[in-house]
């Protein structure tokens, strides 16, 4: 369509892309010399191998490197809570303990916003704020003492923000 990024990136492209052949008798000849391990090739041949990485090239080179390393980071985080949801819900930890109103309050939340799997529950010890995280199996994670310090309207308001993170598939 016309109106689409590649009708508009496409001609760029197709500028600034140029193929060269090159005649058969060099190609014929540069694939002689590899099999017999000759040091010369003729400049037609090295021309396309100068070596220089270009500056787009350094740039995607740097975001892929950011990238392996933030998912590193990622990973490194998930893994501590991961276990601790283990812990939490092998040994039946009291201190893990989910009052009923809440285990109601999640069930109803999940329904009204359409998810179509209804998150597992942890505590942590450390003071953060109520998150999300997992995109497979979805945990809340909430601080220890959650439910001591806001009121029952206060979690569902918080409930409601935590759960529309999952809908949406916010990391």
């Amino acid at each position: 369509m016309p109106t689409s990024i590649v009708s508009w990136v496409q001609p760029l492209i197709e500028k600034r892309v140029s193929i060269q052949i090159e005649p058969r008798e060099e190609i014929a000849r540069a694939f002689l010399l590899m099999e017999t391990g000759a040091q010369s090739l003729s400049p037609a041949v090295v021309s396309d191998a100068s070596g220089r990485i270009s500056v787009k090239s350094i740039l995607f080179i740097t975001w892929i490197g950011g990238m392996v390393g933030f998912g590193l980071i990622l990973l490194r985080r998930i893994f501590p809570l991961r276990k601790r949801h283990r812990y939490q819900h092998d040994k039946k930890d009291p201190a893990a303990e989910i009052p009923d109103w809440f285990r109601k309050l999640l069930s109803e939340t999940a329904t009204r916003l359409s998810l179509r799997k209804r998150p597992a529950v942890i505590f942590s010890r450390d003071d953060v704020s109520p998150a999300v995280y997992g995109l497979f199996r979805p945990v809340l994670l909430l601080p220890k003492g959650f439910f001591n310090r806001l009121s029952q309207d206060e979690a569902e308001h918080v409930l409601i923000h935590e759960l529309c993170h999952l809908k949406r598939g916010d990391l």
